[in-house]
């Protein structure tokens, strides 16, 4: 069904990510992107840029319905951001029950989302050392407002709180020049923060 298909999305990417990158990156997830990966080796793949990309309809190693798809992208990226942040299953008895706390977001049909993705009839194997081209998901991530603004103010605190023990507790209430020395260079080297933000993930 699509909402065990979308809670196993977010438990795969998940554990693909690791839980120190998952808690502490500025980047987090965003949405999916149709694309064609070619494995290029054991274990090893790489993703197209030429995205949205689909099997052909007459490929028979791929369900999927439309075929062609249609429309282009069959899911689109606020639909699969709203899926993947979805609530966990919950208790079917209490999840709807008025006055719990919680209420789950109710999506249209039991498969109509997952219909839609081409899915491989034939199992993949890793191991191969040889090229093939297979159809999937790739993960787009995307810069965190709340985490940056949460590291700028991590890394401002401690300038800013020398500023103010310069000027009230070690008597310097006059020397504003040499208090703001460490924050200024601080804010300087956030500058260099901001070039991987502009790189898309």
């Amino acid at each position: 069904s699509d909402e065990e298909f979308f809670q196993a999305l977010r438990a795969t990417y998940c554990q693909m990510r690791g839980w120190f990158r998952r808690l502490f990156s500025f980047r987090v997830y965003h949405h999916c992107e149709f694309a064609h990966v070619e494995r290029i080796g054991v274990d090893a793949y790489v993703p197209s840029d030429l995205r949205p990309s689909f099997p052909d309809p007459s490929d028979a190693a791929y369900a999927f319905a439309p075929k062609p798809p249609k429309p282009v992208p069959p899911i689109n990226a606020h639909e699969f951001k709203r899926r993947f942040y979805a609530c966990p299953r919950l208790d079917p008895h209490i999840r709807y029950l008025p006055g719990s706390g919680h209420t789950c977001a109710r999506y249209t049909g039991v498969s109509g989302a997952l219909g839609r993705i081409p899915k491989r009839d034939a199992p993949l194997s890793t191991r191969a050392p040889d090229r093939e081209v297979v159809w999937g998901l790739v993960a787009v991530e995307c810069p965190s407002l709340a985490r940056v603004f949460a590291y700028h103010v991590l890394a401002l605190a401690g300038p800013f709180a020398f500023w103010v023990v310069w000027q009230t507790k070690l008597g310097h209430g006059d020397d504003w020049q040499n208090a703001s020395i460490p924050f200024a260079v601080v804010c300087v080297l956030l500058s260099m923060f901001w070039f991987p933000l502009l790189q898309k993930s």
